[in-house]
């Protein structure tokens, strides 16, 4: 489920999930929401204002979405938005995790993130199995997110079909 501070937001809105490798302790969390509203308050794109919105779920999932008046998020803001997070984060002593880390809830609904030939280990030993729950990070509009969620079955996310091996 999205926060209320989505629903603002058209479904064409750009979204960007950070997954992040450790999760922020409370202090963390609220040096990053004060930087995070000082950039997004003066982040521009074509040298216009952005409408954006963020949450931060289970202190180990930065979710922002954007949109502006007619144009799309530029390439350039997409930059300055990567760029200030990533340095934020790397001042909090954490980092993002990049497309080669899965994100999961183990047996006892902790968030879990390992490599992807770890988590084809995990699935050949049948330690995920159908019901444990993966983290999409792909989603690119707010209308993705909204259809899918985010947070799923194995059985029913991309991660079945790249690591489910036919046999």
């Amino acid at each position: 489920m999205l926060s209320d501070s989505f629903n603002q937001l058209p479904d064409n809105a750009r979204v960007w999930i950070f997954p992040l490798l450790s999760p922020l302790s409370e202090a963390q969390a609220e040096a990053l929401r004060a930087r995070l509203n000082e950039f997004l308050d003066n982040w521009l794109t074509h040298k216009a204002p952005t409408n954006a919105r963020y949450e931060l779920r289970d202190s180990q999932f930065l979710i922002v979405a954007a949109t502006t008046g007619a144009d799309q998020i530029s390439g350039c803001a997409i930059d300055t938005l990567f760029h200030a997070v990533t340095k934020c984060l790397n001042d909090l002593g954490t980092a993002v995790g990049d497309r080669s880390v899965v994100f999961f809830r183990d047996a006892s609904h902790s968030i879990q993130s390992v490599s992807r030939d770890e988590f084809q280990e995990l699935v050949n030993r049948e330690k995920v199995t159908a019901d444990t729950i993966v983290f999409d990070t792909t989603h690119h509009t707010l209308a993705a997110l909204r259809k899918e969620p985010w947070e799923r079955p194995f059985s029913t996310a991309w991660h079945a079909q790249a690591f489910l091996r036919p046999g």
